[in-house]
């Protein structure tokens, strides 16, 4: 009997720990700069093929930027995002329509995927271009 209840402890440990494995994302790399179009990549961390096959990411809805006490600037709708698998780890590309002219930018990243939703907040200052002599 308690060789059985170890057994049974031991597989919900097992489990326990693979859920532990979900998806998620890296901190953003932004390669852009203040008065151009936003480039930037986040990584996906954790993703297997199904999570990636079946992902939507998008700006989180106005109630989670009110949670978060942050402003949704116009800006963000100009924001378009595109999962990239190519490389050797998967990334979520962040582009824009327009220059990004505020050097302060903040939203909230909503990742859907067949069984989870995650929302990550992030905060990037945009350093102007450098001035050439």
């Amino acid at each position: 009997m308690i060789r059985a209840a170890k057994y049974v402890s031991a597989a919900l440990c097992a489990i326990w720990a693979l859920s532990a494995w979900a998806l998620g994302v890296g901190d953003i790399n932004v390669q852009s700069r203040l008065n151009q179009r936003f480039n930037a990549v986040i990584p996906l961390t954790s993703a297997t093929a199904g999570d990636l096959d079946n992902l939507k990411v998008q700006i989180a809805g106005s109630e989670e930027f009110q949670r978060a006490g942050i402003e949704r600037s116009d800006f963000l709708s100009s924001l378009s995002f595109r999962v990239d698998t190519a490389g050797a780890q998967p990334q979520i590309v962040v582009t824009s329509s327009q220059p990004a002219l505020d050097p302060v930018l903040s939203f909230v990243l909503e990742v859907r995927g067949p069984n989870s939703r995650l929302l990550r907040e992030y905060t990037i200052l945009l350093d102007p271009p450098a001035e050439q002599p």
